[in-house]
């Protein structure tokens, strides 16, 4: 049973910055979304908490959790 699962869930690679920050780009591909949908939700305020650093928006993967915990239990 557990060859079965893990043979259908595919494995994703993020890098993730010291302080548990991700890129927008690494944050869609660990939700599995485009990186353009995530810039869509957050002018429509929707999607994870993300935080501005220069011109560059990054999530931490905890929030990234959160969002995915609580659309599960949606």
């Amino acid at each position: 049973m557990h060859d079965t699962l893990s043979a259908a869930v595919d494995q994703v690679k993020v890098r993730i910055l010291p302080d548990g920050r991700v890129t927008r780009e690494d944050a869609a591909l660990y939700l599995g979304l485009e990186p353009k949908t995530l810039a869509h939700w957050k002018t429509e305020g929707r999607g994870p908490r993300s935080i501005l650093i220069g011109r560059r928006r990054f999530y931490y993967l905890r929030d990234l959790e959160a969002f995915v915990a609580t659309a599960d239990a949606a």
